[in-house]
């Protein structure tokens, strides 16, 4: 359940040097995704910055609402996976440019190591002090995060969200608002295998290709997949073809067949083929991520790509589990699109830590 903490945010230093840490980065930003529900949708992206010198970016958030839906919200966000430290600064700067008027938009950091049911570091609107954010300028804005900093050093999940049951959002128009401001740079891709200090690092092997009828795999049939069929296993690899828009959740590992255990750090391998470019309303891509059953609060290892038809590719991801029982793999299609997934490997690493971001 979602709680607003009475918190009012504002700049508490003009000086530069003095200045927190900035939030939001060009890595992060072109982590984050939108959300689509019911009530409307997100979208974002990472463009020049309005306003500002030539070279600078940020990352644009649009939101849509096209009904007001109670116990509902619009999220803009990112699942670090592994989580995001932020323990060396209690503040942390978040520049911020609304289009419109209006005080719609909040902010929410999660670590697992907080009160509450959804784990807040941080939940609150988004003002300059006790007013409303201002119409197309730029606003510098302190977050204050817990004093200790065992409740900030492994944030999984850091977003923006308006919430559709506010009947003064306004309906059917475009709300922006641009957060960040940083040069772009892609990212590095990140060395494998991943090596702590000192240590060397091993792969015990947990799941090898090819794909095959044993038991391991579960072709989702149900309300979590908007087609009308499932997957298929042809060849050694899942074939699927999502022609409903919708979450489609195509594949999951049984957790009673493919055992992936808390607190522990894995690396996922698969290749891809994109047989149809993912399309549909709201924002489309296809997506995997490993989940713990019956909750969302500990997913872990979020990858979206929407490369267009014809692609072919190879997916590394590395995650960490939290401390749950019962994760399994999870691939799905958001909207239309067709897939073909082959050669996945599962390998534990039993020493050093993986990053993949």
């Amino acid at each position: 359940m979602r709680r607003l903490l009475a918190l009012s945010v504002a700049c508490l230093s003009p000086l530069a040097w003095c200045a927190p840490p900035a939030l939001i980065t060009c890595q992060q930003a072109l982590s984050f995704a939108g959300e689509n529900t019911a009530a409307g949708h997100c979208m974002v992206r990472v463009v020049p910055a309005p306003g500002l010198a030539a070279g600078t970016h940020t990352l644009e958030v649009r939101f849509r609402l096209t009904q007001h839906q109670a116990n509902d919200w619009l999220d803009a966000y990112w699942r670090p996976a592994p989580g995001l430290d932020l323990s060396g600064s209690q503040q942390q700067r978040l520049w911020i440019r609304a289009e419109q008027p209006g005080s719609w938009l909040h902010v929410k950091i999660c670590d697992p190591d907080n009160p509450g049911g959804n784990r807040a570091a941080l939940e609150s609107e988004l003002r300059d002090g006790d007013k409303p954010l201002p119409v197309g300028q730029w606003v510098p804005l302190d977050l204050e995060l817990p004093a200790d900093p065992k409740r900030r050093d492994n944030i999984d999940y850091l977003g923006v969200y308006i919430h559709a049951g506010n009947p003064s959002v306004p309906l059917d128009q475009d709300l922006v608002f641009y957060l960040g401001q940083f040069p772009f740079e892609l990212p590095p891709r990140p060395a494998w295998p991943p090596v702590a200090a000192g240590e060397s690092v091993k792969l015990q092997p947990v799941l090898q290709p090819p794909f095959a009828a044993d038991g391991t795999w579960m072709l989702v049939k149900d309300e979590n997949n908007q087609t009308d069929h499932p997957a298929r296993l042809v060849d050694g690899a899942i074939l699927f073809d999502a022609d409903a828009n919708g979450w489609n959740e195509f594949l999951w590992s049984d957790p009673g067949k493919l055992v992936v255990k808390p607190l522990t750090t894995y690396r996922l391998q698969f290749d891809y083929e994109i047989l149809r470019g993912a399309e549909g309303e709201g924002g489309s891509y296809f997506y995997s991520l490993v989940r713990a059953k019956g909750t969302i609060r500990d997913d872990v290892g979020w990858a979206r790509w929407s490369p267009p038809t014809g692609s072919t590719g190879t997916r590394i991801i590395t995650f960490t589990t939290h401390d749950m029982p019962d994760y399994y793999l999870n691939f799905g299609i958001r909207n239309h699109g067709m897939i073909r997934l082959s050669n996945l490997s599962l390998n534990e690493v039993l020493a050093g830590k993986g990053g993949a971001q």
